[in-house]
């Protein structure tokens, strides 16, 4: 009864957090001793502005709000250092450099990134080398081993099929940058002419650098300068998920998250031209999301276009056919995508197809990539929603 009766005090920010759609209003409610991250989510309706959602708990800040797959916040405030202290406070485990990009201080987040990497070099004295998983052909990726950033130089060349230069992936993401990425793809950060001491590169690295992006890296004396580098948050690669978790419910929830954000990304007028690399140029974050980290081959939907592959000609036969002298019974365009042959390719774990196509065997039908093309193109996008159906409060969402 006592406790019933000790006050409960809620300090809420003077200033509104703006993004997209959305507009939250952020505190802490105080009570029993401890302190709870609080948001109100608004939505404005026919009936005024109301309250649609409420999110509480550091695992809410961390994974719902103050998230880098989403557009920065849009936040009126003079005195940023001063509400940094608080939001920090609120997400402890983003870290500092994340959560000002987060409120839309992107210069300040590359500064204390930058001290961030420079203090984990010095007192760890790890080095940096290349990233696990798949060598990227477009980009070359590199971090120390136990940062949580990896870091990002387009190639000079490549051999990837489709190869548009180095000024197109650079434009690419600069765009995906100012976008809004609706929960679907990581920021990232880009840097220039940043020295670092030859002695924090591996030498393999080193040599990979040098050779294959030396209009990105040079050498100047006993430093390398990365002359145009992104940063980005690490995060694990799905296909090096697959061949490591064991754990059955994970990797349903994880292959569930990947038909999710092919259907959501789609929702939002984007494909990834590249969909057979789909599991090796997405991860999966902290709230057990899918996200887009490469951007190359990422363009709008309507570019694409959707096929089924045509029925052999009369007196086909398989095993005589050869492609080389007879030719191929059709073509197929640089943007054509074959929905029928895309489940061969996608990436989908054998245990896992069964439930795979249970909950996402549309993605394999020429029906709605049809549906989704009309949507696009008559401008009905999705919206995704940035918070748990449950943690609504039972207004419809327009």
């Amino acid at each position: 009864a006592a406790a019933a009766r000790r006050p409960r005090v809620l300090k809420m920010l003077t200033p509104a957090f703006f993004r997209d759609r959305e507009a939250y209003l952020v505190g802490t409610l105080r009570a029993a001793g401890h302190e709870l991250p609080v948001v109100f989510a608004l939505l404005h309706t026919e009936r005024g502005i109301t309250i649609d959602a409420v999110l509480a708990g550091r695992e809410d800040m961390r994974n719902v709000l103050f998230v880098s797959t989403r557009s920065t916040f849009s936040v009126a405030v003079e005195q940023y250092r001063e509400l940094l202290r608080i939001v920090d406070s609120l997400a402890p485990d983003r870290g500092h450099p994340a959560m000002c990009a987060v409120i839309g201080f992107t210069h300040p987040a590359r500064v204390a990134l930058n001290h961030r990497l420079r203090d984990h070099l010095r007192e760890t004295g790890e080095r940096f080398e290349s990233t696990p998983g798949r060598a990227g052909t477009a980009m070359i990726v590199f971090a120390p081993p136990s940062f949580p950033y990896v870091f990002k130089v387009v190639r000079d060349y490549s051999t990837k099929v489709g190869w548009k230069g180095r000024g197109r992936i650079m434009e690419n993401y600069r765009w995906v940058h100012q976008m809004n990425r609706g929960r679907l793809m990581l920021d990232a950060w880009l840097y220039r002419n940043l020295p670092f001491p030859r002695e924090c590169f591996d030498e393999e690295i080193l040599s990979e650098l040098l050779e294959g992006a030396p209009n990105s890296v040079r050498l100047d004396g006993g430093s390398v300068v990365l002359g145009h580098v992104y940063a980005q948050r690490r995060v694990r690669p799905l296909n090096t998920f697959f061949e490591e978790e064991r754990d059955h419910a994970l990797r349903e929830r994880a292959i569930d998250a990947m038909g999710m954000f092919v259907k959501d990304l789609a929702g939002l007028g984007f494909f990834v031209g590249d969909h057979y690399g789909l599991p090796s140029n997405t991860g999966l974050t902290h709230g057990l999301n899918v996200a887009l980290f490469d951007f190359d081959d990422l363009a709008p939907l309507l570019r694409f276009r959707f096929r089924e592959t045509p029925p052999p000609p009369p007196g086909y036969d398989e095993d005589s056919w050869n492609a080389e002298r007879d030719g191929s019974w059709f073509h197929v365009d640089e943007d054509d995508v074959l929905v029928d042959e895309w489940e061969r390719f996608i990436g989908i774990p054998l245990d896992l197809r069964a439930f795979f196509l249970a909950r996402h065997g549309d993605l394999f039908t020429l029906a709605y990539w049809n549906e989704v093309r009309r949507r696009a193109a008559r401008g009905k996008l999705h919206f995704v929603l940035p918070y748990p159906p449950e943690r609504r409060l039972g207004v419809p969402y327009p």
